[in-house]
């Protein structure tokens, strides 16, 4: 009787080792970091999909325009300083934008140049896709700073759907 407890025994044992150094199936595919860059999509998405709100402190008119003469008053400064912050505030939205394209384009071409010199494995091909919630949230970055921008231009506060709609071009412009 004590040869077959002590065979369970080494049965759970191996079997306990072996689940703490390799853990579970869904850990050897990746299946937890895919599950996780889903949630961040979803998170991301449901922040784009968001109405916008008045936290900027500027003062909308019926139509939704910025209203500068009411948004100086609310802060006691002149017309004048709300117009040059609001151009600040543009060029700031555009240099953002274009800095974190240029980052991506850089990073898309090492990403490329190392995906295309190596062997494709399973695990290449699972960090090949855990990398997609990376570029998803850069792409994010970019469209709500270009959205910004567009805002700022426009001197008007409008929904991302609108931006999309209306904006002439989705990348950011200087003027």
């Amino acid at each position: 009787m004590s040869g077959a407890n002590e065979k369970k025994g080494v049965l759970a044992k191996t079997g306990r080792a072996a689940r703490f150094v390799v853990g579970s199936p869904s850990v050897a595919v990746g299946a937890t970091s895919i599950r996780d860059g889903y949630s961040l999509l979803r998170t991301l998405w449901g922040i784009v999909r968001r109405k916008p709100e008045a936290e900027d402190g500027f003062r909308v008119d019926d139509s939704g325009r910025i209203d500068i003469v009411a948004t100086a008053e609310v802060y006691d400064v002149s017309p004048a300083a709300v117009e040059i912050y609001l151009q600040n505030q543009q060029a700031r939205t555009y240099q953002r934008a274009w800095a974190a394209a240029l980052i991506g384009a850089c990073l898309l071409a090492a990403w490329i140049i190392v995906g295309l010199s190596g062997l494709w494995r399973s695990q290449t091909l699972v960090t090949a896709i855990e990398m997609m919630p990376f570029w998803f949230a850069l792409g994010l970055y970019i469209l709500q700073n270009g959205w910004m921008n567009w805002q700022f231009r426009q001197r008007r506060k409008a929904g991302m759907l609108a931006y999309i709609r209306e904006a002439d071009t989705l990348f950011p412009r200087r003027s």
